[in-house]
């Protein structure tokens, strides 16, 4: 599977990662990536104060998506993860879990 192939598969719910992630063919210990949709976040649920003023000023904080890359064994999230061109030009790629179509309308 191609880069071109996992974006429709991040906007069906599915997370993705490459096989030369995988250290040793271990599935619990690989990180992954996975699409956090556009959404609009009202000023009480805003933990930042950059995003809640802007939620203060127009009743509601438009978050674009983005990608995020769950990192090894669960422990850590990395927001706004971004492809390396070996990432793009790869053919390693693999995505897994259950597509759910409603995921990105």
């Amino acid at each position: 599977m191609t880069f071109e192939d996992v974006l429709p598969e991040l906007k069906n719910g599915r997370n993705c990662c490459r096989w030369s992630w995988y250290p040793g063919g271990v599935a619990e210990i690989t990180p992954y990536i996975t699409l956090l949709p556009e959404a609009e976040v009202i000023a009480e649920h805003c933990h930042t104060e950059p995003l809640r003023s802007i939620a203060q000023k127009h009743g509601k904080a438009k978050c674009l998506a983005t990608i995020r890359m769950i990192m090894a064994n669960d422990e850590a999230v990395l927001t706004g993860w971004l492809p390396t061109v070996d990432d793009i030009l790869a053919a390693d790629w693999c995505a897994f879990g259950e597509p759910n179509p409603s995921f990105y309308d």
